[in-house]
């Protein structure tokens, strides 16, 4: 069985702390329990294990894959045994990208990150470090995140200038074919390398209907999920041919009647138990209220929705119905 795991997503594998930023790979078990996600659980779970949380907030797909990739690499060059190693992927909204900027064009933009909440955070919310260190902030440049069209945390002048173009070639086809670019990069590369791994994802990639908009609360306590029954066939030249180079055996999908493309948001809802669970959905941010179960009464006060990521003890039964088995082999 692998001694080191390695666990990356977007902020449905970690959302308290931002690589490289004010967080690290390890440091994640010091996250707010309220906030745990699968990796969390995983190493609750196997402490003997050592666990690293590759996990960001807004990643998107291709910075999924190459700070997997670095992070593998990283483990390989201190001659850990490939056999020792094992990986395991959440995949997140298709829509999302990220985009390498070189410290010299940032500078352009005036763009400079502080990690002092007085001086810039919010500047570098929608950011990605996973190869630098606190000391080299502002040196080698980094990965701006965005999450669609949303540009919210970057700076202005960088959104208009740089960022604020992309929405207007922004595609469900285009991020179609940069998703799959993104698996077939850490799928080879991990297979290249021989490390056993396991990908899954928390909406509905692989199909063009993956809106997430219809999960909300009148749904999701009646165990009811959007239906969408997906063949893998996308009929398009230009995406079609992707489906015979991928492993499916290494993708795991949440299937019943209404999805065979299921994620880990379809498997929360239908596993869902008041009684043992207490709340399906933690918040997006707790800055306005004390714990979860506050916000939780407010959103109900206000006849609001309270979705989004799923709660901490649904990523552990998560981990306890779904991973335990690849955690055991």
């Amino acid at each position: 069985m692998a001694k080191y795991i390695v666990c990356s997503g977007c902020s449905f594998t970690r959302q308290q702390k931002r690589l490289g930023l004010d967080g690290d790979t390890t440091n994640f078990m010091y996250d707010v329990v309220d906030m745990w996600r699968w990796p969390h659980w995983i190493q609750k779970m196997h402490p003997k294990k050592i666990v690293y949380n590759m996990g960001n907030p807004t990643n998107g797909n291709n910075i999924i894959a190459v700070s997997t990739i670095s992070k593998v690499t990283e483990l390989l060059k201190k001659g850990i045994d490939p056999n020792d190693i094992q990986v395991f992927i959440q995949w997140s909204d298709m829509i999302r990208e990220g985009f390498f900027l070189s410290q010299s064009t940032l500078d352009l933009f005036d763009y400079k990150v502080d990690v002092n909440p007085d001086k810039g955070y919010d500047v570098a919310a929608h950011t990605n470090f996973f190869a630098n260190k606190n000391k080299n902030l502002n040196k080698y440049g980094h990965y701006v995140i965005n999450s669609g069209s949303d540009f919210d945390h970057i700076d202005d002048k960088l959104r208009k200038l740089v960022l604020g173009s992309v929405s207007s070639y922004v595609s469900i086809e285009r991020a179609t074919i940069r998703f799959y670019e993104s698996i077939l990069l850490i799928q080879n590369f991990l297979k290249l390398n021989g490390i056993k791994y396991l990908m899954f994802n928390y909406p509905r990639n692989f199909s063009f209907e993956n809106s997430s908009a219809e999960y909300n609360l009148k749904n999701n306590y009646n165990k009811k999920i959007p239906k969408n029954i997906f063949d893998f066939k996308y009929d398009n030249p230009y995406i079609d041919y992707f489906i015979e180079n991928v492993d499916w055996d290494n993708i795991w999908f949440y299937e019943d009647d209404n999805t065979n493309v299921g994620g880990l948001i379809d498997f929360a809802i239908m596993n869902y138990d008041y009684d043992r669970d207490g709340k399906l959905f933690m918040e997006h941010q707790l800055d306005s209220s004390k714990n979860v179960e506050e916000l939780v009464k407010i959103h109900k006060k206000q006849k609001s929705y309270h979705s989004g990521h799923i709660s901490s003890n649904m990523n552990k039964v998560f981990v306890e119905k779904i991973l335990q088995k690849y955690l055991d082999n």
